[in-house]
């Protein structure tokens, strides 16, 4: 009975079984929590497989692959989990649906960000825009959630202190407002407007004229009142101009006791030195409108303005008075910093490898398959008349694989070559194996048959 060589079955295995399914192997399908969790892991984590190809994998590749897909997915986590807080703020006012909606979002944001990833490991001659494109989309992903990272990790630790800093902002603009009130015009203006014109018929008046002292009179009253108090007088008896003074400084004293009293309040501000307290007792109308009962505030889009102000404000105008505050939110960005620049910079590097590359070429694919059709079919030639599936399916395939090129011989030539430099590659990449029987060591290296009318060998050893 004649048996397989053993370099047959290793090379057969290790590549057609990665093509071809296998139809011995019963499959068990899948409870319902093994379901469950391999839903979670495509959603949140991913596989490293689809960091390579399956034309040339050496397991030096498959090591790199790991740990920048390990590196990719610690750093996407982080940062959907820092910017999760905005998203939320940002559609709080919508109740129940906002929370699934920002749920469905930070979900939809972690899973661009991986299969970003994916597309930008995906790359081959021919196939380079598509992985640019996801390699400066995986980049612009990082740094965006890492922008937001700081924001978010602001508003889930430090609310109260964001809840203090808007209450310092309404008492600055309500302090602003007092010192912007003018004096009331209609306290004044009609009895300024008949001065005016009392004052205007003055001038056009002849001197000598006889309703010259008359119109003086009705505007400044006679010559023995100019020092008469005129308080309590009616003010229909009042001369116009002299009513017209009184009037505006009633209107000017109403201000200056507005600000007095707004005064007296911000000392009793500095006295209990809660701002927060203090809007909520002085000022209650512009506290229920920012401010829920809790003191938690009510506008998330003003949340978020707060925490990047809080933020970034202090970062970029380096006030580093009170640091100690962003304790939580400057450990968190700074984190997102390192895992996102060290995953795209791995990505980087992991894209441009010569074995990634060649790991989804399609002439080391058509080279090992055309190899191993002939290992397959060289090795047992009685068994060539007995019909095998696999076979069948293997042979099919490197034919198709075959078929892709633009004529049988160059694509021979073209696949031999780049075999050739993959074999090459690898022999470098792993550790020298044991001698064979004759004394030599393992190789894919092309050698030609002495027949010259046979086909040229490329023989695989154990």
């Amino acid at each position: 009975m004649n048996e397989k060589p053993k370099h047959v079955v290793k090379a057969y295995q290790c590549h057609v079984n990665e093509t071809i399914p296998a139809t011995s192997k019963p499959t068990h399908p899948l409870n319902a929590r093994q379901q469950l969790l391999k839903v979670v892991e495509d959603l949140f984590i991913g596989d490293s497989k689809q960091y390579y190809g399956d034309a040339f994998v050496t397991p030096k590749l498959q090591r790199a692959s790991t740990v920048t897909h390990g590196v990719a997915v610690a750093a996407n986590l982080i940062n959907v989990l820092t910017a999760a807080p905005v998203i939320y703020f940002g559609f709080r006012s919508l109740g129940l649906f906002g929370l699934g909606l920002s749920a469905l979002l930070s979900v939809a944001a972690l899973r661009i960000s991986n299969k970003t990833a994916e597309a930008a490991a995906a790359s081959a001659k021919g196939n380079r825009g598509w992985s640019d494109t996801g390699l400066v989309s995986f980049v612009a992903m990082n740094a965006l959630l890492t922008i937001i990272s700081g924001i978010g990790a602001e508003l889930l630790t430090n609310g109260s202190v964001l809840s203090h800093q808007l209450a310092n902002q309404l008492i600055q603009k309500q302090s602003e407002k007092i010192e912007q009130i003018q004096p009331d015009k209609s306290l004044y203006e009609a009895a300024e407007k008949q001065c005016a014109a009392l004052d205007k018929a003055l001038r056009e008046l002849p001197q000598g004229h006889r309703d010259r002292e008359r119109i003086y009179v009705q505007a400044y009253g006679t010559w023995a009142e100019r020092e008469k108090d005129w308080t309590g007088v009616p003010y229909p008896q009042i001369p116009r101009c002299i009513l017209s003074d009184i009037n505006r400084t009633k209107a000017n004293a109403l201000v200056q006791k507005q600000r007095e009293e707004w005064n007296k309040k911000l000392a009793s501000r500095l006295e209990s030195g809660n701002d927060l307290q203090f809007v909520q007792q002085v000022l209650p109308d512009v506290y229920t409108k920012h401010f829920a009962e809790d003191g938690e505030i009510r506008s998330g889009t003003e949340s978020i303005a707060l925490a990047y102000d809080s933020f970034f404000g202090r970062l970029i105008g380096g006030d580093f008075s009170n640091m100690g505050q962003l304790g939580f939110s400057l450990f968190m960005f700074l984190l997102s910093v390192v895992t996102s620049a060290g995953a795209c910079l791995l990505m980087i590097a992991h894209v441009h490898r010569r074995d990634t590359q060649l790991s989804h070429n399609d002439g080391v694919r058509a080279a090992i398959l055309e190899h191993l059709n002939y290992l397959e079919f060289q090795a047992l030639p009685t068994e060539r008349s007995q019909p095998n599936p696999e076979r069948a399916a293997f042979s099919q395939t490197a034919k198709t694989s075959q078929a892709t090129q633009p004529s049988a011989s160059s694509a021979r030539t073209s696949a031999r070559s780049t075999f050739e430099s993959a074999n090459s590659f690898a022999r470098h990449q792993a550790p020298a194996e044991p001698q064979t029987q004759a004394g030599k060591q393992t190789d894919f290296s092309r050698q030609e048959s002495s027949n010259p009318g046979q086909r040229t060998v490329w023989p695989a050893s154990d």
